[in-house]
């Protein structure tokens, strides 16, 4: 085979036909032969490594195929269906925004399904879970973030409405039952902060960034501070805040959500409720 030296110097050299015997030497003209050139080279070059390059290449995509299948079966499979997005707009809701009382109550504890989020899960090793609360019969239980964080406000909600009354809220926790009084407060003290770091956690992980424009001054605000005060401090423009309400956001379908863990709720009887 020969080098790109060897094509340099044919190129360089060239080469001659004898010129016969018996011609005038002024008509003697040089005779070039077909040369090879550097294209020639670079274009033969080409055809020798392609068939290597193309086997190389089919070598790589089937080792990649194959090691992205084994790691797509590796995956474990999801316990909950894909739950729509749709657009929500956030509203003031009075019922929500009411001191306790028992209807008020009642709203805040319908917004989780019977068992208060706690779901059931079939062979949960499929899914590459941990284990979860054991029953005596059937599969393990398990919570769901989304219905644990509303737990938790609520939660939050009863103990600020019970300071303000002076009173100690009632609450559920396992084995509240079997401790005294004063053991209750304690465990009460730390169920709240837990919840107030566990709500932390949760609006930080979703990380809704949908931006938020101004409103105007809802008029009970405006008749505790004074508008002609709240004038000055904005330089005499209208009063206006970002209070969040109007504004469309990208949400999960609540009710599809709910829904699913209702059908997979922890059967009546087992005692969990979380």
């Amino acid at each position: 085979m020969l080098g790109f030296l060897d094509y340099w110097r044919q190129e360089a050299q060239g080469s001659y036909r004898q010129v016969p015997e018996g011609e005038d030497s002024s008509s003697r003209e040089r005779h070039d032969t077909p040369r090879p050139t550097i294209l020639h080279f670079v274009v033969q070059k080409i055809y020798e490594v392609a068939p290597f390059l193309l086997l190389l290449n089919l070598v790589f995509a089937t080792v990649w195929t194959a090691q992205g299948l084994l790691h797509i079966s590796k995956r474990p499979r999801a316990v909950i269906p894909d739950i729509p997005i749709i657009t929500t707009t956030f509203d003031e809701n009075a019922t929500f925004m009411a001191p306790a009382s028992p209807e008020s109550d009642a709203a805040w504890e319908a917004l989780r399904p019977k068992g208060g989020g706690a779901i059931v899960v079939p062979n949960a090793k499929a899914y590459g879970l941990k284990p979860g609360i054991p029953m005596k019969t059937g599969p393990d239980v398990y919570g769901i973030s989304m219905f644990h964080q509303l737990h938790c406000l609520t939660v939050l909600r009863a103990s600020y409405y019970a300071a303000l009354n002076g009173t100690v809220p009632a609450f559920t926790q396992p084995g509240i039952e079997l401790v005294s009084e004063e053991k209750k407060l304690m465990l009460l003290r730390g169920h709240t902060a837990h919840c107030f770091d566990y709500v932390r956690q949760g609006i930080m992980c979703a990380g809704d960034l949908t931006i938020e424009s101004a409103n105007e001054f809802p008029e009970k605000w405006l008749e505790g501070i004074g508008e002609d005060a709240l004038r000055e401090k904005y330089g005499g423009h209208k009063p206006v805040l970002v209070d969040g309400w109007g504004i469309k956001h990208q949400c999960r379908n609540f009710g599809e959500a709910w829904d699913w863990t209702s059908r997979n709720r922890v059967p009546d009887g087992s005692g969990v409720v979380l």
